[in-house]
């Protein structure tokens, strides 16, 4: 005690050594998101760590550092009606671990930075986001086909609407002057200068489709079929279609130069040399495709679901993409004017001849004096 009176021997005072409790902590690899450590033990009572052969270390000795540099950015994708979107995020595919930064901080998961679809915002019965209309407006086109899409989107945007009640009629023909109306509604030109008009002698001028045909004969768009006749009942065909298609966009500026070789396939000769131009450029854009590895059938009629998938390809990717500008011509130097020849010495009048003297006239004759008839 402090008061120093209570005497004990010295090992009474003693508190004996307690065992090592050891730990053995196997090697784990380090990943860029966590770090490993080499095989090592320790004592949970003292904190001592060895190496496995026994050597003393420390906690900070057996951490081998995480790694860094294999994570790779992902860039933020909007959601939309029918997909899903996600954030900006890192992601290491070694160790598939999600982080939100750049400096790979804070982690995150697979869930995380995925936004959920949007859904169709349906505004009588047209999405106001993206354009989709419920499949009641045509129930001849059904969801799962191929141009489904397309059509809808020829639809929500008025280049195209249904033929009757019963639907959209996808396998049907289109008519050069149906043809030419959808192309109207493509550039949005005001028809109201052209009706009543017609440069065709089978157009009549009070037609639905006469505005659509003037319009574009005007601007060059498109010509008749040959003796003034436009055709305008004649189904539209696939070479007809790509020759409207690249006159409207050469004279509007869209580039088309791109031409794929057409030489390949074996229709090649019934193409019209004067479409050639024309189904080289859709093909190689991806407008017009083969009915076959090796036909393009040039002259069969298109139909509706076929023109509706072309039209939304024309719009979405052909229509924005301008063709280059051609350089400036160096204007000609101006050739000098030559000199003024200078003006001939006038020629002096000639004197004026003087008039001749005026011939007196001569005296008049005296009458001859009357005589009495003296044989009476």
């Amino acid at each position: 005690d402090e008061a120093l009176t209570i005497v004990v021997p010295r090992m009474r005072v003693l508190i004996p050594v307690l065992d090592h409790t050891i730990v053995e902590v196997e090697a784990i690899e380090p990943a860029c998101h966590y770090t490993g450590n080499i095989a090592y033990k320790y004592c949970t009572v003292c904190d001592t760590h060895w190496t496995m052969d026994g050597m003393i270390t420390n906690r900070l000795a057996v951490v081998l550092p995480r790694l860094l540099d294999t994570a790779d950015k992902v860039d933020a994708v909007e959601a939309t009606c029918t997909e899903t979107g996600n954030v900006e995020y890192w992601h290491c595919d070694e160790c598939e671990q999600y982080w939100a930064d750049e400096a790979l901080t804070q982690v995150t998961n697979a869930k995380n930075v995925i936004t959920p679809e949007l859904g169709h915002d349906m505004v009588d019965g047209v999405c106001s986001r993206c354009g989709y209309a419920e499949n009641k407006v045509f129930p001849d086109v059904p969801s799962d086909k191929w141009y489904f899409e397309a059509i809808y989107y020829c639809y929500n945007n008025g280049y195209m609407t249904g033929i009757s009640e019963i639907g959209f009629g996808p396998k049907q023909t289109v008519t050069r002057s149906m043809f030419v109306t959808i192309l109207a509604k493509i550039d949005g030109a005001d028809l109201t200068e052209y009706e009543g008009k017609s440069s065709f002698s089978d157009v009549k001028t009070d037609g639905w489709y006469t505005a659509a045909i003037e319009w574009a004969y005007q601007n060059g768009y498109a010509a008749g079929i040959g003796e003034g006749i436009f055709g305008y009942k004649a189904d539209v065909s696939r070479e007809q279609l790509a020759m409207f298609f690249y006159t409207y966009s050469e004279k509007n500026g869209i580039d088309v130069s791109a031409k794929a070789d057409i030489s390949v396939f074996a229709d090649y000769d019934r193409i019209h040399e004067y479409a050639l131009d024309a189904m080289a450029w859709a093909v190689e854009t991806g407008l017009i495709s083969g009915t076959s590895e090796t036909t393009l059938a040039p002259r069969a009629s298109a139909t509706r679901a076929e023109i509706a998938v072309i039209v939304m390809n024309y719009v979405e990717n052909v229509a924005g993409v301008e063709a280059p500008e051609e350089p400036e011509t160096p204007e000609e130097p101006e050739t000098p004017e030559e000199p003024e020849t200078p003006e001939e010495p006038e020629t002096p009048e000639e004197p004026e001849t003087p008039e001749e003297p005026e011939t007196p006239e001569e005296p008049e004759t005296p009458e001859e004096p009357e005589f009495e008839d003296m044989t009476a």
